[in-house]
């Protein structure tokens, strides 16, 4: 009996709890998004700051050190994949998962 619980622990473990996180994504969906712009305004106004003091520094001839390119750098790349994924709203509104599949409901709506 003892190996029954114990397999069935395991198999709870391993199959239920991937699955019930990635349908928890699904449903929370919308929520994530919406934070994920949130991150993202947060980080361009970051930039702007950092941007201010650079220029700044560039003023007085200071030194700018090289991770804070890097990390300006960074940014841009994150800004423009942001970009590329939210760029067209309306068209992912009309699919499914921001445009990868397509949504059947407006598809055969009449």
């Amino acid at each position: 009996m003892e190996f029954l619980s114990s397999m069935t622990s395991t198999v709870v473990e391993l199959l239920i709890v991937p699955i019930r996180r990635s349908v928890t994504r699904v449903f929370n969906y919308s929520r994530n998004v919406k934070g994920l712009k949130t991150h993202l305004e947060e980080l361009s106004d970051a930039k702007i700051r950092v941007l201010h003091s650079v220029d700044e520094a560039r003023n007085r001839s200071e030194d700018i050190e090289d991770d804070v390119g890097k990390w300006l750098a960074s940014v841009n790349v994150i800004t423009e994949e942001a970009n590329r994924v939210f760029g067209d709203e309306d068209k992912a509104n009309k699919r499914c998962f921001m445009g990868l599949f397509p949504n059947v409901t407006t598809r055969y709506k009449k």
